[in-house]
């Protein structure tokens, strides 16, 4: 999943949890993994999850 520099949110916008909504989920991972700032990770079943925080708000990411 290449992510397309463009359409990454630049560093010095903070936006709202709504705004984040509202990105493809390409584009929400492309801006997770370059702002996101991991805060813990655990595993749950199959799963490994992490969760990052992200303008003021927490994101969860499942890994299988």
């Amino acid at each position: 999943m290449p992510c397309n520099k463009s359409k990454v949110v630049k560093e010095a916008i903070i936006f709202t949890q709504n705004e984040f909504k509202k990105m493809t989920k390409t584009e929400q991972v492309c801006h997770l993994l370059k702002q996101g700032e991991e805060v813990l990770s655990r595993e749950e079943s199959n799963y490994s999850v992490t969760l990052y925080m992200l303008s003021g708000f927490f994101v969860e990411v499942w890994y299988e």
